[in-house]
């Protein structure tokens, strides 16, 4: 006959262990989890940056400013048009960037921003930059001219002096982590892109063909806060 035990329950130690255990477990598959989401949303940005650089609208490209020249007022071209930028106001550069080399501008909401002659186009545009912004104006304008605007943590983009033709609908830049954003026109109708995912879009009237500046509108309004890289514009 096998002899009877009686089951002995767990103290209040061991279950207070065993409940601290699995909450070590829970917060480490947490922090994981959250990493690979953002290894995964970096890199679609990074697919989708490099598809626009890879893209046959390139050859109508008028402004593409890597940044990287990390020191100077002068802001290289190389979209083959010969339309070099000038960074006006306080210039600061950064070595913190979306793929961890070369550098960006850092814009400071006073009075730095880049004058440029790269023009959007009436039958095609886009606007499109890396950013990274820790305190979110109402404004913040990104990539701006006169009569179009592509601004705000809560992404908006218009143009013909509409200035909120498409947008997010709620903030989505202001987590202190880069993001691409593009802002497209083609075909009567205007689109707002964040990390490669499309937000919003809206039939609007064809554009102005105009020039641009990054980091404000008109020079003087409503200006960015934060860190702008590898900026392109397109038009035609």
């Amino acid at each position: 006959m096998w002899a009877s035990r009686k089951f002995q329950g767990f103290t209040i130690v061991e279950l207070l262990i065993v409940i601290v255990v699995i909450a070590i477990l829970a917060a480490i598959t947490i922090v994981s989890y959250t990493g690979i989401q953002e290894r995964a949303r970096i890199s679609a940005a990074q697919a989708f940056a490099a598809q626009i650089k890879h893209s046959p609208d390139m050859l109508d490209a008028t402004g593409v400013f890597a940044f990287d020249e990390c020191s100077g007022t002068t802001v290289n071209d190389s979209s083959g048009k010969g339309n070099t930028g000038t960074i006006a106001g306080t210039v600061s550069w950064s070595t913190d960037t979306p793929t961890g080399s070369g550098c960006s501008l850092s814009f400071n909401g006073t009075n730095t921003h880049v004058n440029t002659a790269a023009e959007i186009g009436a039958s095609f545009y886009i606007k499109s930059a890396w950013v990274k912004v820790a305190d979110c104006g109402a404004t913040n304008n990104i990539i701006s001219g006169p009569g179009s605007a592509f601004y705000s943590c809560n992404l908006r983009s218009g143009h013909n002096g509409s200035w909120t033709q498409v947008a997010t609908g709620s903030e989505r830049l202001g987590d202190n982590k880069w993001h691409h954003v593009m802002s497209k026109y083609e075909n009567g109708t205007l689109s707002i892109y964040i990390d490669g995912e499309e937000i919003d879009s809206a039939s609007v009237a064809t554009p102005n063909t105009l020039t641009n500046q990054i980091g404000v509108l008109n020079s003087q309004n409503n200006r960015f806060s934060g860190l702008i890289d590898d900026v392109v514009i397109i038009g035609r």
